[in-house]
């Protein structure tokens, strides 16, 4: 009776694993776009020559190397009382 249930769970795990697999083949990474297709713009709102205008070049320039596309920082200073942060 042990070795019907074992044998039965063994064969359920392997029927779901080869299940799972060939999904898995139906998935076609080709289709997907490039990333990132444009240039990036990191908005900083904090007015510039700040720590935070310092360290948004920064990392602008680490994607430009590593992503090889431009990549730049845009000073957008909020009022005081907005929290909100909107790209046009």
């Amino acid at each position: 009776m042990i070795r019907r249930a074992l044998a039965f769970a063994l064969a359920f795990a392997l029927a779901f694993a080869l299940v799972f697999v060939g999904l898995l083949s139906l998935a076609s990474p080709g289709s997907a776009q490039p990333y990132p297709n444009r240039s990036v713009t990191i908005i900083v709102p904090y007015p510039a020559g700040g720590p935070t205008d310092e360290t948004a070049r920064v990392v602008a320039n680490f994607l430009s190397k590593k992503l090889g596309r431009t990549s730049s920082s845009r000073m957008s200073p909020a009022p005081a009382r907005s929290s909100r942060l909107t790209a046009s």
